[in-house]
């Protein structure tokens, strides 16, 4: 069962929960939120980069998912990619410009096999148009869909894949204070969603 914690946000009740990391766990944590009778899921969190040329903890707004993983497939039909619903996108742009925040908008790569992002994987995404890679968004987004709810997400850049050799960047060292930061921004977009 998803742990929830149901808090005040600007006088707006929501309801917080850290989930399961991966496409099949976090998707369970959803199927639960939503039996518990969330119609609207805002996700937050980390993604590595296509791009070497997008700043460390640089803000990332998923536009569509490029679809390597298989949980997604069990909720839409077969597809390369989701889309992402465009009124979430709005929402957290219209929240990124108020707040005079800098941000990309564009497609990130799900796979559920994140030690298999190999060179020429990374390229081949790349070229597809993808400019990060993350590991829940198609099936969260798929599953949304399928559920008839709303879902938004954005991810702020860790590491770099677009070099060389690996690049780690902020992926484990990144401040506290900068993690509330983003919490917090997360929390503003998610009562406008």
């Amino acid at each position: 069962m998803t742990l929830l914690y149901i808090k005040f946000y600007k006088t707006i009740r929501i309801a917080v929960c850290q989930v399961m990391v991966g496409a099949p766990a976090c998707v369970s944590n959803l199927e639960e939120l939503i039996a518990l009778g969330a119609k609207k899921i805002f996700v937050c969190g980390e993604c590595g980069v296509l791009d070497r040329t997008i700043d460390d903890a640089h803000l990332i707004i998923s536009t569509s998912a490029v679809r390597d993983e298989g949980t997604s497939y069990r909720y839409l039909p077969v597809s390369d990619e989701v889309e992402l619903d465009t009124y979430g996108i709005k929402v957290i742009e219209e929240v990124f410009k108020k707040e005079g925040l800098q941000y990309k908008k564009g497609k990130v790569w799900t796979t559920d096999a994140p030690y298999r992002e190999t060179r020429k994987k990374m390229l081949q995404r790349k070229e597809q148009g993808c400019i990060a890679v993350e590991i829940e968004c198609a099936t969260l987004a798929a599953a949304a869909k399928f559920r008839g709810i709303t879902f938004a997400q954005f991810v702020y850049a860790c590491d770099n894949l677009d070099a060389e050799k690996w690049d780690q960047r902020g992926l484990t060292v990144r401040p506290v204070s900068k993690k509330v930061q983003t919490f917090e921004l997360a929390m503003e977009c998610a009562i406008n969603l």
